[in-house]
C-alpha cells in the first residue's frame, strides 16, 4: 500500500524487513504478531465454512518463531491462527513506534501454529520488479493510445516542461487528450 500522504508521525512507522535469506537466524525466536480479520471460531470443519462474509472480527496474536525454512521461504510460528486470517501480515515490534512485516500468512502449522510466507529480500526483489514491469506495461499502453479507459485526459504543466521533456512527449500519439 503506498499513501499519498505520510502519517508516520500519527501513527508509527510499519516497515519491510527484508533480510537476505543467508541472515535468516537474525530472525530466529522474535516475537511476532499476526494481525487480521478472521473468523471468532476457532474450529471450522471444511473450507466452504472459511469463506463465509459475516462474523468478522479484528485478531492480533502474538507468539515466537520456532523455525525457518531458508530453502521453502516458510516460517513457523508458534502463534495462534484463526481461520479467514490467511493474506495477514506478520510482523515485530522493532520499538515503541515502528513495526517491521516479515512475512503473509498463509496456513495453519501443526495444531497450534502458523506457517508464514516469508518476505526474504530476494522474493522483495522479486515483487519489486514484478511491479516495475506492469507499471511500465501499463504506462506504455496508455502513452501509445492502447488502453482506452485510462488515456491520458489531462496534462499540467506545472512545473516549467523543458525542451527535452517536450521533444519526447510529441513523439507518442495522445489520442484522448483533452485539455
Amino acid at each position: 500500500m503506498i499513501l499519498k500522504k505520510p502519517i508516520g508521525k500519527e501513527t508509527g512507522y510499519f516497515g519491510l524487513h527484508a533480510i537476505a535469506e543467508e541472515f535468516a537466524i537474525l530472525l530466529e525466536e522474535k516475537e511476532v504478531y499476526l494481525a487480521g480479520y478472521g473468523y471468532p471460531e476457532f474450529e471450522m470443519k471444511d473450507e466452504e465454512e472459511e469463506n463465509k462474509n459475516s462474523g468478522f472480527e479484528l485478531w492480533k496474536e502474538r507468539g515466537r518463531i520456532v523455525e525457518i525454512e531458508e530453502k521453502k521461504g516458510i516460517i513457523h510460528c508458534q502463534i495462534s491462527s484463526c481461520p479467514g486470517l490467511r493474506g495477514s501480515g506478520v510482523f515485530y515490534q522493532k520499538d515503541a513506534n515502528t513495526f517491521d512485516v516479515i512475512g503473509v500468512h498463509v496456513g495453519r502449522y501443526e495444531a497450534s501454529g502458523a506457517e508464514i510466507c516469508w518476505i526474504s529480500k530476494e522474493k522483495f526483489q522479486q515483487i519489486h520488479k514484478w511491479r516495475e514491469e506492469a507499471t511500465r506495461e501499463k504506462y506504455e499502453a496508455i502513452i501509445h493510445g492502447k488502453c482506452c479507459e485510462n488515456g491520458v485526459r489531462e496534462l499540467d504543466f506545472y512545473d516549467k516542461l523543458e525542451q527535452t521533456g517536450l521533444d519526447r512527449l510529441i513523439k507518442y500519439p495522445l489520442n484522448d487528450l483533452e485539455d
